[in-house]
Parts: structure tokens; C-alpha cells; sequence
């Protein structure tokens, strides 16, 4: 019986060994399984991320291939005066990548469809070009720079050489067709060649780079010339998205540029300079509000627009310019690293060899915009005189009003044995130089025509009047002035960042011993802007200064003879603390105006205004608009306008009103306006006035009466424009008077104007504006827009 019970027992410890040997070889199948299964399932997800990755990168590799190829069909089609395509010559030779030039001729190729009867010329030339360059660099396209300009400079005299032989034009006009075809598809080829091969791109100065990407914008621009979709006009939309992606990534002096440049391929003078204007303003609000910074730009853009051409002509861009605003801000994202043309700041202190690179590209720039004026003022001489084809219609008009009384006409013996075509061609020559005799009209006409006296009198008179439109249509030269002048605010605006990064060594000196004689421990100390001495102090501990806030500025005042702003304190990252101040304002000023519009008027054509900036200027200015009633007040509102956005940059007046001059001067119609400008410096009591035809402006000092006065024309009346400008030190208790010349009509109100103000000099400056207002409404004879502003100096606290 026990031996039974054993042998069970046995049997079952058998069984459960076996059992648990069962379970241990599964759970070993299914782990190995289970490490399999992971490991498989690994290696899928590996592969299939390798594979997205791949096709990412692939996708991403047809995308630039794509946009190669629409780029050189863009290119292909932008066509420049004298119908002349040398864009897609310069797209061809850019690329050294096989796969983005093949592209790239691709689309360039395409474009001769829209070629007409040059296409088949055109498409050969192309191929010809591409076969060569993929011949002679072994499929590589690695040439150099100059060997590309080479190729671009050979195709271009192909084309032109094949334009001379077969077209019928002047030979005059198809030679400069060929050195214009020359000189653009060899600059366009280095500007191409330089942005699109990394090799060139990364040995090549910012400042030439900022002039490749300007030249790339204005290639793109000018190739949507003419594309309207729904209404809306392309290409002054592009120009507005360029504008205003430059001015969030650039800052405003490069906006300004590429507005001007990129809109020149597409507009008027006046609205390349407003799109040029409007982003400058934009950008220059851009770092406070977007919102805002768009709907400046839009405002700017319609009021000048509306100012320079027509309200109906504003309206009717204003949708291309409003849908470039909402397009602006899906694109700035994509396009804000391509287009960066800064460095980004480094923490580090200031070096000099920055402000050297920055002024290097400043001037470079500067020397573009002023080869540019050149460039457009030798145009304007040539725009002066009729063409061939003016000569063509001149002649034709000639015959017609003066044969078609002739009795002879139908039977017309000298008209019919003349080469009318060789006529032509004689007289364009001869009126170049004087007025057409009857000897000029060839034999036959000459011994035949019975009215060939009248006939050349016809023909000298219509081409006086063809030349006189010319002179009068003649923007070029406008041009000219615009690009001169923002030459001249790319160098003011240069000149004003140095002054401002420039260390003052000897105000260093000055605060480092008067911080040492109090026992005020610090590391170092720095001074920028030798006027408004911006003061760094670094490493200062506030406990240790024996001195509070204001007995501090005294202490200041006392050792280095400077007013200065209370002191702040902030901790800087290397965790010091710093102590910052800066000059403070010497002197304020009270100012109030008057103003009355012209009898039966219900608009004052004068516009009187007030504005600080940030630099501690003080302006006041008078804008007299010419006559009287809304259209003065137009002009005289927007020169205010004018005057208040650029001041508050810091620009310097003389080329504030310069430009201002140029905008007045491509207005349509007479338009213009007197000036009458009055900045004070707060923190030195320097002062001075600039007048532009201006009436006299009265200082006030004690019992003594000064008076200043300028022969200056208005601005906007001659292209040659300079204002007259009067330096003074102002003093505390000072009350300066500007009047418009509807209060100040003859010599003798210095002696009215000395006994009314004379009686009481600390009158409040509204009471004495009115006092005046009301004596001169007495006084004066013709009736006139008045406007009287009165500035009180006094001491600051």
C-alpha cells in the first residue's frame, strides 16, 4: 500500500517536472518569437523611415527643379525697353548644377514660344549656347565667373548681330539695342551666377550679395510685367510682398532699396518711389506692430499715389497692393532666411571691423544708387530729341495735311519718283541738327512739288511740337534725382549709425575719474554718441554709491559739466550690474498756433505742425500750399506728411526736402509748396532754420527783435533744388514766430509785429499766436490763408 502511494507521488513529481520543463521551452518559443517579431517589426519601421525620408528629400529635390525651370521661363519672357530678353541669357549660363541647367534651358526654351517671329532664332541660339557650355565643361558646367560672362556677352552679340541684320530700324537704335543686350545679360549674369552657386555665394561680401538679391527681385518683377489676374495686377503685388518681406527681415534701409529697385521694373517714378517711401515707414513701425506697420504701408501708398497721380489712379492700385499685404505673411515665412542680409547682433562688445564691413556695404550701395542717377540722367538727354519712328509719323502727318489741298495730289509726280522711306531716314538726320529746307527733300521734290515750301515749314513745326512733348513727358530725369537722392540717404543714414556706435573716449575718461574720486567702485565704463552720450556703466554695486538719484546728477554735473537723464540700474548676462544714463534736455519749448483760411474759403491751404522724435529734436514747420482752398491744402498736408515721416528718422533736411522737391516735381500739373522749418536740438540749445520760399520768421530775445529771412524758390518748382539754412544757439526765454506770407505781406511788419509782442513777452504762445492773427486779419490788405506759430524756450528741470 505504501509502496503504491510512493510510486503515485513519483508519478506525479514526474509529470509536474515535466509540465514546468513544457512551460519554460514555450515561454522560451514565444520570447524568442516575440524578439523576432520586434526585430522585424523594427527593421520595417527603419525601412519605411528611410524610404519617407528619401522620397522627402526627393520631393524636395523636384521642388528646386521645378522652380528652376519656372524661373527660366520667367526669365525667358521679361522684356526690357527696345525689346531686347537678356534675362534668360544671363539664366542659362548661372547654374553649375547639370540637373538645375537643363532645367533652367528648359524653361528658357519654352519662353520662345511667346517669342513670335524671333522664336525659331531664339530657340537655336539657346541650344547653342547650352550645347556649349555642357561640351566645354564635360557636362560639369563648372566654369568660372568671367567665362560665363563671356558666354552671356557672345550670345547676346549673336542675337544682336541677327536683330541688325534683319529688322528694318534705325542702325543708330539696333546698336544700342546690342550694347544694352551686352551689358544687362553680363550684369545679370554675375548677379545670377553669385546667388545661385554656393561656392561664389560664400566667398562674396554682404554688400555685393545685398546687390545680387536686389537685382534677382527686380529680374522677377519685371518679368510679371503685365499679368493681371482677377483684376489684381501681379506684378505690383510681387513688388509690395518684396518691399515688405525686406522690411521684416532687413530693416528699413533695405526695404527702401528694394522697393525702389524692384518697383522701377514696373511702375511710374512716383510710385517707385512711394513703394520705396511706404517701406521705409513700414519698416521702421514694423519692430511695434505688425497690424499697424501694414496698414501704414497701405495708407502711405494710397495718400502719395493719390498725391503724385490721380485719386482714381490710387484706387485703381490699391487692391493689387492690399492683396500683396495678406500674401505677405504665408511668403516672409518661406522666403525670410534666403533673403536675410545681416548678420545676426553678437553679444559681444562693439569692434571696429564691423563698423568697417557696415560701412563698406553702405557705400557700395551708395555707389550703385548714384551709378544708377547717371546712368538715367544720360537717358533723359537722349529721350529729349524724336526717334525714327517719331520722324515717320511726323512726315506722314506732313504729306497728308498739306497734299491733300494740292490739285495735283492724285497725279503727284514728286511724290511718287521719291523713296519716301530714304526721305526719312535724310530728314531724321537733318532735324537733329537744324530745321528741313527744300534742298533737303531730294531732287524730284524739289523741281516738282509745287508746295514744298509749306511742306518743310509743316515738318519744322510738328517736330518742334513733338519735341516739346517729349521734354514735358521726360520722368527720366526725375529719376535720375530720386535714385541720386536716396544714394544721399543711404550715406546720411550710414553716417548717423556711426555716430552713434562711435565711442567718446574723453567723456570715458571724464566719468571714470569722477567715479573714482567718489569711491564708486566699477569694471569698465562705455560712451557712445558723442551727443547724446549714451553711458554704460558695468560692474557697479548701487550700495556702495554714497549718493542719491538727484544729489548723483549734480555730482555728474559738477565733474563733467553735463545735465544728465536719472540713472537706471539692470543686470546684465555675465550677471554684473549696470548703471545706464544719457544726456539729458537743456532746454524745452511751449508752442501753440493760429490759423484762419483765406476769405470764402472753407480749407486753410496751410498746414502748421509740431513733432518730437526720439533723438531729442524738436521741429515746427509751416507747408504754404500754392493758392489757396483744397488743392493747397492737399499739397501743403502731404509735404507735412512727408516732412514728419522722414525727420523722425533722423535723415538730414537738406535731403528731405530734396526728395521732397523730386515728389512735388513728378506730380502731374503745377504743384507746389513753401517750406518753413524750425529745428531745435534739446540737448545742446542748437538751432537752426531752413527755408523754402518761406516769408520771414521773427526771434525775440529780451527787448531786441530779430528777423530771418530767405530768396529760396518753393519746393517743387525747378530740379535744381537747394534751401537756404540759419544756425543759432537758442536761449531760455526765447519766443520764435513763423508766419505764412498771409500774415507777413510787406517790409514793414517787423515794426507792427515789434510793438504788438513787445508789450507783453511772457504771454502764454496761444494768446500771442492769436494776438497776431487778429492784428494782421486788421492790417492787411490782400486776403490771404493765414497761419501763425509761436515756440517758447525755456530752461529745462
Amino acid at each position: 500500500m505504501q509502496e503504491t502511494q510512493k510510486n503515485s507521488k513519483t508519478q506525479k513529481k514526474n509529470k509536474g517536472s515535466e509540465l514546468i520543463q513544457k512551460i519554460k521551452g514555450n515561454w522560451l518559443l514565444v520570447k524568442d518569437n516575440t524578439l523576432q517579431l520586434l526585430s522585424n517589426l523594427s527593421e520595417y519601421i527603419s525601412r519605411i523611415a528611410k524610404q519617407n525620408i528619401k522620397s522627402s528629400e526627393l520631393l524636395k529635390e523636384y521642388s528646386i527643379l521645378a522652380a528652376t525651370s519656372v524661373f527660366g521661363f520667367l526669365m525667358g519672357i521679361a522684356q526690357m525697353p527696345q525689346v531686347i530678353r537678356p534675362l534668360g541669357i544671363s539664366a542659362l549660363c548661372s547654374f553649375s548644377d547639370k540637373n538645375k541647367a537643363l532645367c533652367a534651358y528648359a524653361g528658357v526654351s519654352a519662353a520662345c514660344l511667346t517669342y513670335g517671329n524671333d522664336a525659331l532664332v531664339s530657340f537655336i541660339i539657346y541650344f547653342m549656347l547650352y550645347a556649349a557650355r555642357k561640351v566645354f565643361t564635360d557636362s560639369q558646367f563648372k566654369e568660372s565667373q568671367i567665362v560665363r560672362i563671356i558666354e552671356s556677352a557672345v550670345c547676346s552679340l549673336a542675337i544682336g548681330i541677327i536683330r541688325i541684320s534683319t529688322d528694318n530700324e534705325a542702325f543708330i537704335y539696333s546698336s544700342v539695342a546690342l550694347i544694352s543686350l551686352i551689358c544687362i545679360s553680363c550684369a545679370f549674369t554675375y548677379f545670377f551666377s553669385t546667388i545661385f552657386n554656393k561656392e561664389l555665394f560664400d566667398c562674396t561680401k554682404l554688400s555685393v550679395i545685398s546687390i545680387c538679391n536686389y537685382a534677382l527681385m527686380s529680374a522677377i518683377v519685371c518679368s510679371l510685367d503685365g499679368i493681371v489676374i482677377l483684376g489684381f495686377d501681379i506684378q505690383l503685388a510681387v513688388s509690395c510682398i518684396i518691399t515688405l518681406c525686406y522690411a521684416a527681415v532687413n530693416g528699413f534701409l533695405h526695404a527702401g532699396t528694394v522697393g525702389f529697385v524692384c518697383s522701377l521694373m514696373c511702375a511710374s517714378p512716383s510710385v517707385s518711389a512711394c513703394i520705396g517711401i511706404s517701406g521705409i515707414i513700414c519698416a521702421l513701425i514694423m519692430s511695434k506692430s505688425m497690424p499697424a506697420a501694414l496698414i501704414s504701408y497701405v495708407c502711405s501708398f494710397f495718400i502719395y499715389t493719390s498725391y503724385t497721380n490721380s485719386l482714381t489712379y490710387s484706387l485703381a492700385l490699391l487692391p493689387s497692393v492690399i492683396l500683396g499685404c495678406l500674401a505677405f505673411f504665408p511668403v516672409c515665412g518661406i522666403l525670410s532666411e534666403p533673403i536675410r542680409l545681416t548678420v545676426k547682433p553678437s553679444k559681444t562688445r562693439f569692434h571696429s571691423a564691423d563698423t568697417a564691413l557696415f560701412t563698406q556695404n553702405h557705400k557700395t550701395l551708395s555707389e550703385a544708387f548714384f551709378s544708377l542717377s547717371s546712368v538715367f540722367s544720360k537717358l533723359s538727354e537722349k529721350q529729349k530729341y524724336p526717334c525714327i519712328s517719331d520722324i515717320d509719323i511726323i512726315v506722314d502727318k506732313s504729306f497728308t495735311d498739306i497734299c491733300v489741298g494740292c490739285a495735283l495730289s492724285e497725279m503727284c509726280y514728286a511724290k511718287s519718283k521719291t523713296d519716301i522711306n530714304q526721305l526719312k531716314s535724310t530728314l531724321f538726320s537733318v532735324l537733329a541738327t537744324r530745321e528741313v529746307i527744300p534742298e533737303d527733300m531730294g531732287a524730284h521734290m524739289n523741281s516738282k512739288c509745287i508746295r514744298l515750301e509749306k511742306l518743310c515749314e509743316e515738318i519744322n513745326r510738328f517736330y518742334k511740337q513733338t519735341a516739346v512733348c517729349l521734354a514735358g513727358d521726360n520722368r527720366t530725369t526725375l529719376l535720375a534725382a530720386q535714385y541720386a537722392g536716396m544714394a544721399r540717404l543711404i550715406v546720411d543714414a550710414e553716417h548717423n549709425m556711426l555716430e552713434k556706435s562711435q565711442k567718446d573716449p574723453a567723456f570715458e575718461k571724464s566719468i571714470s575719474l569722477a567715479l573714482t574720486q567718489a569711491d564708486i567702485p566699477f569694471s569698465y565704463i562705455d560712451v557712445y554718441s558723442g551727443r547724446e552720450k549714451k553711458t554704460k556703466i558695468h560692474g557697479i554695486s548701487p550700495e556702495k554709491i554714497p549718493f542719491g538719484a538727484q544729489e548723483l546728477k549734480k555730482y555728474i554735473f559738477a565733474k563733467c559739466a553735463l545735465h544728465i537723464t536719472e540713472p537706471s540700474f539692470d543686470i546684465s548676462e555675465s550677471s554684473d550690474m549696470i548703471m545706464s544714463f544719457e544726456r539729458a534736455p537743456l532746454v524745452n519749448v511751449e508752442y501753440s498756433q493760429a490759423c484762419l483760411a483765406k476769405q470764402g474759403k472753407s480749407v486753410n491751404g496751410d498746414t502748421v505742425n509740431f513733432t518730437f522724435d526720439e533723438n531729442n529734436h524738436f521741429h515746427a514747420y509751416i507747408c504754404d500750399g500754392m493758392g489757396s482752398g483744397r488743392e493747397a491744402a492737399t499739397s501743403s498736408r502731404l509735404s507735412s506728411l512727408f516732412l514728419e515721416n522722414m525727420l523722425s528718422s533722423g535723415t538730414k533736411k537738406s535731403i528731405i526736402l530734396e526728395l521732397l522737391n523730386n515728389v512735388l516735381l513728378s506730380r502731374s500739373g503745377e504743384s507746389f509748396s513753401t517750406v518753413d522749418l524750425f529745428e531745435a536740438d534739446l540737448l545742446t540749445g542748437k538751432c537752426c532754420f531752413v527755408k523754402a520760399g518761406a516769408a520771414p520768421t521773427y526771434i525775440l530775445r529780451g527787448s531786441k527783435l530779430y528777423k530771418i529771412f530767405s530768396a529760396t524758390p518753393p519746393v517743387g518748382i525747378i530740379s535744381g533744388f537747394t534751401a537756404e539754412s540759419t544756425s543759432f544757439d537758442v536761449e531760455p526765454g526765447d519766443v520764435i514766430i513763423m508766419m505764412s506770407d498771409g500774415v507777413v505781406q510787406n517790409n514793414e511788419d517787423s515794426a507792427w509785429l515789434a510793438e504788438l509782442i513787445r508789450v507783453d513777452t511772457a504771454k502764454d504762445p496761444s494768446v500771442l499766436a492769436k494776438t497776431i492773427l487778429d492784428k494782421s486779419k486788421e492790417i492787411n490788405s490782400r486776403a490771404d490763408d493765414m497761419s501763425v506759430a509761436v515756440i517758447k524756450v525755456s530752461a529745462a528741470a
